[in-house]
């Protein structure tokens, strides 16, 4: 393989080279983070993907996961992106730039358009087609989350879904309930209760309403769960920690990564073996805490903290444990009440 792109000039070499620990350049996907925290996505080194008219850095492994994928994208100004349709489901948040998108389920009916601009998060809904395209601003950044690894260990044995088109980029599967070519898709925002919202488009996200603190949370922690995209694993919420309050101690079932908004902090993670870390943070990170390790999170600074958590929860809700508005989740006890009919226990 040349080791210099003739369209871009892009030097694989030398850029490998210079490559700090924790950062891998795949010669056919493209860059890779491996580590929990990605440092100020604003400025995070990206690379030209192959074969794409972008760059990215993907962050699929950050911590480990295997059912949450992430990648940052930059686009250049007056670009557009995608023009396609994909199963799985996505969650954006819009760090730097503007632009707009069209949408799309039934291909008789007339493109869904909505414009967004830095602070905000969409979704993609499921199989929907769609495109995105920049204004004249600089380059646009924006975080991406999807299920796509997780379909990809369920229904392709493995295989990398980027190169299958006909398995998750190629399907005649439709799903109006998810998407019906409503014009007010991207508007509509209805109360579920007093920490959950339904929408499809949060504006500003950094500047939404949170509920009074919970207890149940920790010190001053708030929590506002949003339902997007009728989306089945992804779930998004935006976590609110007052000056010196914290998120307690708590695990759950579930992969997740965190873009800070606004103010600084820490998170403390505990191994079962006894092992701690602490890893601060600040206005501008991406942070990964392991699954199912124990972790909290502290407010260091004197401003709100406030975090955009996305989760994949497909295990609570196969276990039955979705919509779960509380920090921990596990295993649920399956001891057996009856071994048999007519008996009881067990001998």
């Amino acid at each position: 393989m040349q080791s210099t792109d003739a369209a871009t000039g892009f030097d694989v070499d030398a850029f490998e080279a210079a490559l700090p620990a924790g950062l891998v350049y795949d010669r056919r996907r493209g860059l890779f983070l491996e580590a929990m925290v990605a440092r100020q996505i604003l400025t995070h080194p990206v690379a030209p993907r192959p074969g794409r008219r972008l760059s990215t850095c993907s962050l699929d492994r950050m911590s480990g996961n295997c059912t949450l994928g992430a990648q940052l994208t930059s686009m250049h100004p007056r670009s557009s992106k995608c023009a396609h349709r994909h199963l799985d489901e996505t969650v954006t948040y819009v760090a730097s730039g503007r632009g707009w998108s069209e949408y799309r389920q039934d291909d008789a009916k007339p493109k869904t358009r909505f414009e967004w601009e830095a602070g905000d998060v969409y979704i993609i809904p499921c199989n929907a087609w769609h495109e995105h395209f920049t204004l004249d601003d600089p380059d646009t950044r924006k975080v991406g989350w999807r299920n796509s690894m997780l379909m990809d260990r369920l229904l392709l044995d493995g295989k990398n879904p980027y190169h299958d088109d006909d398995a998750l980029y190629n399907q005649a599967s439709r799903f109006p309930d998810r998407f019906d070519d409503q014009p007010d898709y991207f508007t509509v925002r209805e109360q579920l209760s007093p920490r959950r919202v339904r929408t499809n488009l949060i504006k500003n996200v950094v500047a939404e309403p949170l509920p009074e603190p919970n207890p149940a949370y920790g010190t001053g922690a708030s929590i506002m769960f949003y339902e997007m995209g009728g989306h089945r694993t992804l779930e998004v919420s935006l976590v609110g920690i007052q000056p010196g309050g914290y998120i307690r101690p708590h695990q759950a079932l579930a992969e997740q990564s965190m873009v800070v908004l606004a103010g600084r902090g820490r998170t403390d993670l505990w191994g079962e073996d006894g092992r701690f870390v602490t890893v601060d943070w600040q206005a501008g990170d991406l942070i990964a805490p392991p699954f199912n390790l124990r972790h909290r999170h502290v407010n260091t600074g004197d401003t709100e903290v406030r975090l955009l958590r996305v989760r994949n929860t497909f295990l609570e809700r196969a276990l039955g444990l979705e919509r779960a508005e509380n920090l921990d989740t596990r295993l649920p006890d399956r001891f057996p009440a009856r071994v048999e009919v007519g008996l009881e226990g067990g001998r």
